[in-house]
């Protein structure tokens, strides 16, 4: 059985909802330089992801941070998708 990391889903939740939307798990592993089973430990908050994790994310998508880690309205910088990836 896999623990939890986070106590609040919502970060799994958004994560995963930026994550699917621009590749899989083995798209992200090629693209940050991490295994494959890493990016998944990530996604489904069994391991606590590195700052350096939400960062590469952030910059490869154009999401902030403050919107993965505890939502709200404005997800993208400047309010709009930006597809960097």
């Amino acid at each position: 059985m896999n623990r939890k990391i986070y106590p609040d889903q919502g970060i799994v939740d958004r994560l995963n909802e930026v994550m699917t939307a621009q590749g899989s798990d083995s798209t992200w592993s090629k693209h940050l330089g991490v295994q494959r089973k890493t990016v998944w430990a990530y996604r489904h908050g069994v391991s606590e992801m590195p700052l350096s994790f939400l960062k590469a994310i952030c910059g490869a998508t154009g999401v902030r941070a403050d919107w993965i880690l505890w939502g709200g309205e404005q997800k993208y910088h400047g309010g709009e998708q930006d597809d960097r990836m």
